[in-house]
């Protein structure tokens, strides 16, 4: 067992603890790179199901309010251009859940 096995793990259990749509969110975060803009984001991560119009006022709202969650529990943190995870152990961890659903794990 190595540090890096038992960070990755400490993350993975912080990680399951989140509301899906905030992991949903960094999953996607985390292939636009180590630092992201969250009008990039607001591009590619997919819209609520019940959004009649792309990116209402309430999606944005949504999406602001992930990221706000997201920077409050640690994640990610605000810079002048957008956002940037914590550590790129965090990234990599959001990398490696693409393709799994959180809701069965």
């Amino acid at each position: 067992l190595t540090v890096s096995d038992t960070l990755a793990d400490i993350l993975a259990i912080k990680i399951k603890r989140l509301p899906l749509d905030i992991v949903q969110t960094l999953k996607v975060a985390s292939l636009i790179g180590f630092r992201f803009r969250e009008d990039i984001l607001l591009e590619v991560v997919p819209q609520q199901k019940d959004a009649t119009v792309a990116k209402s006022t309430s999606s944005l709202d949504t999406a602001a309010s992930l990221l706000a969650d997201a920077c409050k529990n640690g994640f990610i943190e605000k810079t002048r251009d957008g956002f940037q995870f914590s550590h790129d152990k965090l990234q990599a961890c959001f990398q490696s859940m693409l393709g799994t659903n959180e809701e069965e794990a």
